[in-house]
């Protein structure tokens, strides 16, 4: 990847500071950061010949004509608040805001620009994308996809949680106050053209506790149904080819429907979740069903996906039925403190026997085949 020649510009000797600091070290593949609170030193910096700039981000208060702009490739002014339009010609961006926002728009302006010199978002890793789904609702479903999301990103992955449900909870966990959502890329995806990977790296949040990445939910509960198929299908494509992250963990609805299917088909792995009750296995058993006839009659590849997960079992649960196909599912057991309280703390908590379990799932049916990059602990 491109590394890009960054410098930023404030008289705001803390803010400065702290803002490179933070794209130094959470965005170090990406800026090489250079930093200046007096106008003298910058326009000395840039008087030299010798110098390339690819992004000057500078405060509006900092910002002169006797600046030497010619070796710069991208102006951006930090700006107090948002505006609307250019400032002094030049796009701006809200200082004000969360830092990882900050590096998105700064990368989207750069890459959107009329030069030539357009970044790379692709990078080298190999993207594994697990889907989990349950045909349940109150399976445990989100719980498991976020513990899974958090506990990998603990063991050093770069991690995407992807929430396509219809009615999300990702606000329990993550926070969702950021102007993006899921809605700002929903359109694109209808929309080859419209360079998908750059709108994906600008709306994605990190969680400044784990690291973890994200998206908001749409704006309206009913969006995701006017996706097709084929479209999700280019959207997960596209989110594997960045090759930005080691793990995609996907939080599916609970509707078996081509959307879904689509997804299924789209990932690497599928968790089928269920839980012990005679409904679920019933749901269960018709949905597996279904699977198998789509595989006979349309060539799906669906079932050698799929590792079987019973989740809140009270105690030492025996199938019963020899023709049940959980009997050999892996066991997540009920925990009180997540029933009570639903959070990510909760769910990265590994003094709870809940969090023990998805360390040992991870274990044994995702990091394989990264022993090397990420030692299991």
């Amino acid at each position: 990847m491109q590394i890009l020649n960054l410098i930023i510009a404030d008289t705001d000797e803390l803010y400065a500071e702290n803002l490179a600091s933070f794209l130094s070290l959470y965005s170090h593949q990406k800026f090489q950061v250079s930093c200046f609170t007096k106008l003298s030193g910058l326009i000395e910096f840039l008087s030299g010949d010798d110098r390339k700039v690819d992004i000057l981000l500078i405060s509006n208060d900092l910002f002169t004509d006797s600046i030497r702009l010619d070796n710069v490739n991208t102006v951006i002014i930090l700006a107090k608040g948002r505006i609307n339009g250019k400032v002094n010609g030049f796009h701006s961006i809200n200082k004000y805001q969360n830092a990882d926002i900050i590096a998105n728009e700064i990368t989207a302006v750069f890459s959107e620009g009329d030069k030539p010199n357009i970044l790379p978002v692709h990078g080298k890793k190999r993207t594994k994308v697990i889907a989990v789904y349950s045909p349940v609702g109150g399976s445990g479903k989100t719980c498991i996809s976020v513990s899974l999301s958090i506990q990998s990103v603990r063991r050093g992955m770069t991690v995407l949680y992807l929430n396509l449900e219809n009615v999300q909870t990702t606000s329990l966990f993550f926070n969702t106050s950021s102007e993006r959502s899921l809605s700002d890329l929903l359109y694109h995806i209808k929309d080859t053209g419209s360079k998908l990977h750059l709108k994906i790296e600008r709306a994605r949040c990190i969680d400044t506790e784990t690291r973890l990445h994200y998206f908001i939910p749409p704006d309206r509960l009913t969006e995701l149904d006017e996706i097709a198929p084929d479209e999700i299908k280019g959207f997960i494509k596209e989110i594997r080819a960045m090759g930005q992250y080691d793990l995609v963990f996907l939080d599916m609805s609970s509707c078996f429907n081509m959307f879904n299917i689509a997804l299924m088909e789209a990932c690497d792995e599928i968790f089928f979740v269920g839980l012990e009750d005679s409904v679920s296995r019933l749901k269960a058993g018709l949905v597996l069903d279904e699977i198998k006839l789509l595989s006979e009659r349309s060539g799906y590849i669906l079932s050698d996906k799929i590792t079987f997960i019973l989740n809140k079992l009270r105690g030492d649960i025996t199938i019963d039925s020899s023709e049940d196909r959980f009997k050999n599912s892996i066991r997540l057991p009920f925990c009180e403190d997540i029933a009570s309280v639903v959070s990510a703390d909760n769910l990265s908590n590994m003094a709870n026997s809940f969090c023990k379990s998805i360390g040992l799932l991870l274990e044994e049916k995702i990091l394989r085949g990264f022993e090397d990059e990420y030692p299991t602990v």
